[in-house]
Order: C-alpha cells, then structure tokens, then sequence
C-alpha cells in the first residue's frame, strides 16, 4: 500500500499509530481485568502465559511501544507506561522491579532477533519467563 492511500484512510501518523495501538491496549487491559480477582502466585503465572502470547501476537508494535516513545502520539506514552507496569508487577507476582527487568527483556529480544519465527519467539519467551 502506498502513503498516499493509507493517508486516504487516516488523516495523521498519529491517527495510524493510535489505530495500530488500539488492540495492544484492548488486550492488555481485558488480561489485567481477568486477573483482577487472582492471588498473586496465580496472577504471576496468567501474566506470564499471557506477555508470552502478547509478544508475539504484537510483535511488530513492541519496539516501538517499548523503545521509540517518540514515535508514539502525546499522551500515548502514559497509557503505555502505565500498562506494562500492570504487566510487571504481575509478571513479577508483586516485585515491579523483577517483572519489569522480565518485561523489558523480552521486549528487547523481539527488537533483537527479528529474525525469529513466532514459534522460536513464544519458545524463547516461555522459557525466560518460567512458563509451559
């Protein structure tokens, strides 16, 4: 698709971006919605099964969500922070600083080995965050 046609369709980068956006927020907030009623020990291990599927399903968002704030319109970067700390501290069953170390890094391997198919990268992801 050409610039040309997609800015038919959207009349910013902006407007593109908040469009790409919109799941990864939709399913981060329905994840921590469900784990609301969990103990942490059973949260830790929903959190973690679900950032394993996240990654890949939003692969090609996760760089730019974690480490191109820039790119992301005004406003967006707070919604984005104050999720993934959710994530992490549920990642880390109650220990922000681990779960975000955890978060991040399997952020930065997506960034990293692109080259990974999905299947290698749910693997890897997996095996780091301790989940089958």
């Amino acid at each position: 698709m050409s610039k040309p046609a997609i800015y038919h369709h959207f009349k910013s980068r902006d407007q593109i971006v908040e469009t790409l956006m919109e799941p990864v927020f939709a399913d981060t907030r329905a994840a921590l919605e469900a784990w609301a009623p969990l103990d942490a020990a059973a949260r830790a291990v929903a959190a973690r099964k679900f950032y394993a599927d996240f990654i890949v399903i939003h692969r090609l968002v996760i760089s730019t969500v974690f480490f191109d704030r820039a790119a992301l319109p005004s406003g967006l970067d707070a919604e984005v922070d104050r999720l993934a700390d959710a994530i992490a501290v549920a990642v880390g069953a109650g220990d922000a600083a681990m779960g975000l170390a955890q978060v991040y890094g399997i952020a930065a391997l997506v960034t990293r080995h692109r080259e990974l198919s999905d299947s290698e990268l749910s693997d890897e992801a997996r095996r780091v965050l301790h989940v089958r």
